[in-house]
């Protein structure tokens, strides 16, 4: 005889291995590496797979999608996406580069919905041990690239930095990001006892990419997590423990950096010793661009030159700085959705925490906040935040661990589970 729990049990069963097969495809960059690499079919195709797998779920329960539209997150894609559009009458000198960032900003839209509806439904257990298998390949194809060069990613593929380790990635630094964002994502449904290896792990992993921002904010990111209370006091001493060795590999990768004499990589150490007085090409490109972009701002602070003004004249790179380029295109308004992103997350994680009865639901909302302070820091050195397929489904990913903490906490037992 069939019980009434049993459709929703399959339901979940049915959202939780599609939205573990999303983040198997994207968060490996399988999509972007397969097209870039291996001359395969656009990413666009796999991003798809997002609707394929959320649209018959909102079909099969249909009060999900109404229950998601009171989530504020939600309201906030759909600003940044509809303000874009307004912001195109600004653009027309340059409609069709600005088309195309309207585009990307809907697509970021179409993304986070659809995986935050799957994640919302799934078993977070689960989907996290999928995105902790994604950081741990990410990591050991990081040092695979720095052991065989050329290997995954040939000379002259766009995008790529021979020399240092980013895997199916690709670009270094979005090999780096991934790792500390996944981390992250996998702390709150981590078994304590292990969450000290997932961060050390993540040190592990941004290693070989030579990124400035993973060098400096994976360290931080095991402050943070201290700070925060998500590691017990034997998992700080596992941590405390592991120092020393993590000091005589850095010594032995040292030498092995020097002994491959690769200017690259040594151009990144010069400009650790130097705590950046060492300007490399690639940083001195950086600070170039985003100057561009804060005069472009500083020509028009209210409401700024329209969407896709920092690369509507040909610019080799973007701004590298998510900040900078709201300003430039959307002035001050562009400055307050940005702020308002990192002020929501980080307000409903910690009314989460300061409310929780449960400690797995206090350790997502710590999450949240943690993840509020890594978007803080990553807009200063990437402009595409919200546009790589592996970043909105982390995001999406917490804010429905979020909202299922909220709704399974002991005292909102009279609310309807979805």
């Amino acid at each position: 005889m069939r019980t009434s729990t049993e459709p929703q049990a399959i339901l979940r069963i049915v959202a939780t291995a599609g939205t573990a097969l999303v983040a198997v495809i994207l968060l490996t960059y399988w999509p972007t590496y397969n097209y870039l690499v291996l001359d395969g079919r656009a990413p666009l195709f796999y991003y798809m797979l997002s609707g394929v797998v959320a649209l018959p779920l909102l079909f099969l329960r249909p009060s999900i999608g109404v229950r998601l539209l009171r989530e504020p997150m939600v309201w906030w894609f759909l600003t940044y996406a509809f303000s874009g559009m307004a912001w195109l009458l600004l653009s027309q000198d340059f409609p069709g580069v600005a088309g195309q960032q309207w585009r990307t900003r809907v697509l970021a839209g179409f993304f986070f919905f659809t995986i935050l509806l799957s994640a919302s439904l799934s078993k977070p257990k689960l989907v996290t041990v999928a995105v902790v298998a994604c950081v741990a390949l990410a990591a050991a194809l990081n040092w695979f690239d720095i052991l065989y060069p050329l290997a995954l990613v040939p000379a002259g593929v766009p995008g790529a930095n021979p020399g240092r380790g980013a895997g199916l990635f690709i670009n270094a630094n979005g090999a780096a990001a991934f790792i500390l964002m996944g981390t992250i994502a996998a702390l709150p449904y981590a078994p304590e006892r292990f969450r000290a290896a997932l961060l050390l792990l993540a040190v592990l992993g941004v290693a070989p990419t030579f990124s400035r921002f993973g060098w400096i904010f994976s360290p931080l990111l095991i402050v943070l997590a201290i700070g925060l209370k998500l590691l017990n006091r034997r998992q700080v001493l596992v941590i405390g423990c592991a120092i020393p060795l993590l000091i005589a590999g850095a010594g032995a990768y040292y030498e092995f950096v020097l002994q491959t004499g690769n200017e690259n990589l040594l151009g990144r150490l010069a400009w650790f010793q130097t705590f950046g007085d060492h300007a490399d090409f690639s940083a001195r490109e950086r600070a170039h661009v985003a100057h561009q972009a804060w005069e472009r701002f500083l020509d028009s602070p209210l409401y700024g030159q329209g969407i896709g003004v920092t690369v509507s004249h040909g610019a080799r790179v973007g701004t590298h700085n998510m900040y900078a380029l709201l300003m430039a295109e959307q002035g001050l308004v562009g400055l307050a959705l940005y702020l308002s992103l990192l002020g929501l997350l980080a307000y409903k994680g910690w009314q989460l925490a300061r409310t929780a009865f449960l400690p797995r639901t206090r350790d997502v909302g710590l999450t949240m906040v943690l993840y509020a302070a890594f978007l803080g820091a990553y807009g200063f050195v990437s402009h595409t935040v919200l546009d790589d397929a592996h970043g909105m489904f982390i995001l999406a990913f917490i804010v429905a661990m979020g909202l299922q903490a909220a709704w399974h906490e002991p005292r909102a037992t009279s609310r309807a589970d979805p």
